[in-house]
């Protein structure tokens, strides 16, 4: 039987969530910064203004830290790839069955009893059925699909 792949993660994936996190971080740090303009230009200044600027520091010092600690390994998909290219990977091959599209964007099906979880993407690679082969990686217990073949005959 021959395999056609239809997708597989590549050795320096995007870091989406890096980069999200570190806008969020930016803006958050903008935000506080007018906010900290507005808090000393008060002549009487509250309790809850006060409780509002230290919010606003400790949202940006748990971005800071969501961005140290994910950026250390490169983010989730970062670390994914290093599994599956270092071979330290499972294969599951087998009809699909029980494939489900909620409306979150994500894929759900079986395979040999095994559920996995995919993203949509524009060109979906998960076939409605059909013989499938799924490679996947398991890092900090999460199984997440590294490569999919499809059975071409």
């Amino acid at each position: 039987m021959t395999f056609e792949t239809v997708y597989e993660i590549s050795k320096h994936p995007f870091p989406t969530f890096i980069v999200v996190v570190l806008g969020f971080l930016i803006a958050m740090v903008i935000y506080s910064i007018n906010r900290f303009k507005e808090f000393r230009e008060k002549d009487v200044v509250t309790s809850k203004d006060s409780a509002k600027l230290l919010g606003d520091f400790l949202i940006c010092v748990f971005l800071l830290i969501t961005l140290i600690v994910e950026g250390k390994g490169g983010g989730m998909p970062q670390r994914y790839a290093n599994a599956y290219y270092s071979g330290d990977y499972e294969v599951v091959e087998g009809e699909i069955t029980e494939r489900v599209e909620p409306k979150g964007g994500n894929v759900r099906f079986t395979v040999n009893g095994k559920e996995f979880s995919v993203v949509r993407f524009i060109n979906n690679p998960v076939p409605e059925e059909g013989y499938i082969r799924v490679t996947y990686v398991c890092v900090d217990d999460v199984e997440e699909v590294v490569k999919l073949e499809v059975a071409t005959e």
